[in-house]
């Protein structure tokens, strides 16, 4: 009878040998649990397929265990690094490039001072030659060439700070240079005349920058609004101050810039324009954008040159400047073309302009800080001391009294020593005569006003041992010039004989303006 079973107790212990068991006969079934330990292994027997997956925690590791060469590839990402692992001691030296570092990742807070040397800004190219990188309002910078040279703009008393005409007086109406020297206000067409004011301010964003005092404008209660009506502030510099500034006015490639404060009661889009007066005419329109009422605003208008535009060399209007508050329908009918250099034309000066300015009672707008200059780019205004501008002011305006007195020229003081006017340099019988040299060479030969003590036209006559009485110029001969005047009075009333015991006064304006 074969043998079918055989027991535990039928077999010999230690008799089973490797031999007499089948390859994977052994299965997990036939272990006892935990009866395989750490020497029933080989080494090198436990393999990755061995290991189920999430079963080496950090207590299965030894210390120091896991090492360079135990990390696969690219295997340690972002998440595997606790925060604020990654210290400096950690970094080897020159290890991060520009590839490690993240676009914008580094600002201002992680720079120390003083780190950015001249060799770290960008160089740029030839044609940057001379330039400096300018800020441009969160933009990226870019090469601007700044000119700050002195003498730069060649607007005079452009912030308004010089007021000859009326000193301090306040406000007048009427066309003309009337208050701020070199400023002139010219409106037709209305129901009510326009005032003008030389303002002294005590706030706002030009007065921050050191712009003190502005140029106002200020409309009368106008009913309707004819085709010809029209308001303006106008402007006019000498044809050679344009064509020595620095700017190459015929190249298409170069640039000047216009630049100015404004302040207007309406909000509105005002229009200006560029007149060059020398042959062969040529206008181009500019605007200032739409103006937040009663806000100060900055404009810069760059200007190119064009091949048409011509300059003399001489003391003529050469490029007049104006800002319309209301340019008028008989200007804007042909729909002239903005920020655009043509021929001139009468009906197209600016494009079509709204009323809204023009229609407001007691409307007001302002101008300061007006610059001209050579460049694509406008510089901070050029600042100037009151005697400087003064100066300057007086080659197209002078006058004898203290402008203290505002728009009253006469003789403040009706004696013979009176210090607000001239005396004349000889007598004889009834003939006086005067010789003045201005205070400074006056742009072409002057308009010669004269004034007595109380009323223009007149002079004051002081006759020794007898006393003073105002006179009517009688002019006999007389001869005005860009350096002084000289002429004769003959007397046919007062103080007429004798020599040498008296003498005339008089007081005088003389104007050289546009």
């Amino acid at each position: 009878m074969a043998v079918t079973k055989v027991t535990t107790g039928g077999i010999t212990d230690a008799t089973i040998a490797t031999v007499d068991i089948a390859n994977d006969a052994v299965t997990g079934a036939k272990i006892a649990d935990d009866a395989i330990n750490s020497e029933h292994y080989t080494d090198g027997s436990i393999d990755t397929a061995h290991i189920a997956d999430a079963q080496i925690t950090t207590d299965k590791l030894v210390d120091n265990a896991v090492n360079s060469s135990k990390l696969a590839s690219n295997s340690v990402t972002g998440t595997q690094i606790a925060s604020n692992a990654v210290t400096a001691a950690k970094i080897a030296a020159g290890e991060i490039t520009n590839t490690h570092i993240g676009t914008g990742a580094i600002n201002g807070d992680r720079l120390t001072d003083e780190t950015v040397t001249l060799a770290k800004l960008p160089h740029g190219t030839s044609s940057n030659d001379g330039k400096f990188l300018r800020a441009n309002n969160g933009a990226d910078p870019s090469y601007e060439t700044v000119n700050a040279r002195a003498g730069r703009n060649i607007i005079i008393n452009g912030d308004c700070q010089v007021a000859q005409y009326r000193g301090n007086a306040g406000e007048t109406t009427g066309v003309g240079y009337l208050t701020t020297d070199r400023w002139k206000l010219d409106y037709a067409g209305h129901d009510e005349d326009l005032t003008q004011e030389h303002r002294n301010n005590s706030s706002g964003a030009p007065f921050e920058l050191g712009l003190t005092h502005s140029f106002q404008v200020k409309n009368g209660n106008q009913t309707s609004t004819g085709a010809s009506d029209y308001a303006r502030i106008v402007y006019t510099i000498e044809s050679q101050h344009v064509r020595n500034s620095g700017w190459d006015y015929k190249d298409s490639n170069s640039y000047a810039t216009l630049s100015f404060w404004v302040k207007s009661s309406v909000s509105k889009n005002f229009y200006g324009q560029l007149f060059c007066q020398d042959t062969p005419f040529r206008q181009r329109s500019f605007e200032t954008g739409t103006l937040s009422a009663n806000t100060w605003t900055k404009v810069e208008i760059s200007i190119p040159g064009n091949s048409d535009i011509n300059f003399d060399h001489n003391e003529g209007p050469g490029l007049i400047i104006y800002w319309y508050l209301y340019s008028p329908t008989s200007y804007t009918s042909g729909n002239g073309a903005l920020n655009t250099w043509t021929g001139f034309n009468g009906t197209t000066r600016t494009p079509a302009d709204t009323d809204s300015w023009w229609t407001a009672d007691n409307a007001t707008f302002d101008i300061t800080g007006v610059q001209f200059e050579a460049g694509a780019t406008a510089t901070p205004f050029e600042m100037k001391s009151f005697h400087e501008v003064l100066h300057e002011c007086k080659r197209y305006f002078q006058r004898s009294t203290d402008f203290s007195a505002g728009s009253n020229y006469t003789l403040q003081t009706s004696t013979y020593h009176s210090a607000d006017g001239v005396h004349s340099f000889c007598k004889h019988n009834s003939y006086y005569d005067w010789s003045v040299k201005f205070e400074v060479e006056m742009r072409t030969n002057p308009t010669l006003t004269i004034y007595g003590s109380t009323n223009q036209g007149d002079i004051h006559i002081e006759q020794v041992g007898v006393g003073s009485s105002q006179v009517d110029w009688n002019n006999n001969t007389t001869e005005v010039k860009k350096k002084g005047f000289f002429f004769r009075h003959i007397e046919d009333s007062y103080g007429t004989s004798g020599s040498g015991n008296g003498f005339g006064i008089l007081a005088y304006t003389v104007n050289a303006e546009f």
